[in-house]
């Protein structure tokens, strides 16, 4: 898969995601079976907005060298966040805190992780 595409599905998704959960964060949990009081509903907004600037960050550099500082800087960014959100999602699904759709939530980091260390194993082309 080229660069450019993969991160246009990460932006796209994240920005799906985003609006997800800072337009309507309690029914967005819901579907993952939990329930949010109010600042359930105000940390999952948190969430959807730190997921928005990895997207935008995702969209900018969709187009640059893979070996770009800029698209690097991207990647371990995404590496950090997918990583984090890969460990705690994987937790809480297996204790019950999430229903079986907390495992789509860990193929999406699973899948991301792996496009994402795919694109930082590669070297710059040596001129």
């Amino acid at each position: 898969m080229k660069f450019s595409t993969f991160f246009t599905i990460v932006a796209i998704l994240g920005a799906l995601f985003t609006l997800a959960f800072l337009i309507v964060p309690a029914e967005t949990a819901s579907h993952y079976g939990t329930n949010l009081d109010a600042a359930g509903v105000f940390i999952a907004r948190l969430f959807g907005a730190a997921l928005g600037g990895l997207s935008v960050g995702a969209w900018i550099v969709r187009n640059q060298d893979p070996t770009s500082i800029a698209a690097r800087a991207a990647m371990w960014a995404s590496v950090f966040f997918n990583t984090v959100s890969l460990f705690f999602t994987t937790i809480n699904t297996m204790h019950g805190v999430l229903n079986s759709m907390g495992w789509s939530s860990v193929a999406i980091n699973a899948l991301i992780l792996i496009g994402l260390f795919s694109f930082l194993s590669k070297k710059a082309a040596v001129a």
